[in-house]
């Protein structure tokens, strides 16, 4: 499990940035809300996918990205 900071240092991405892809549902929700929210693995491995594969030239969206990562926002909560 991870913190926002720490997803914030390891990915790049701003915490605002990895609060609008949840709330899109394009990776998994933290486990609660607040300071002592912690997000699950996959969360990292998605936003680490979407940082390597993510360039103008790639017509793949971030929600195809999501889910050939194995997160199905349908399913996930």
């Amino acid at each position: 499990m991870y913190t926002m900071q720490e997803l914030v240092r390891i990915t790049g991405y701003k915490a605002s940035t990895i609060r609008m892809y949840a709330y899109r549902g394009l990776v998994p929700h933290a486990d609660r809300r607040g300071r002592g929210a912690t997000w699950p693995p996959k969360t990292l491995k998605i936003l680490q996918s979407f940082k390597a594969t993510v360039h103008p030239d790639n017509r793949e969206t971030r929600a195809d990205l999501a889910e050939r990562a194995g997160f199905d926002p349908k399913v996930s909560p």
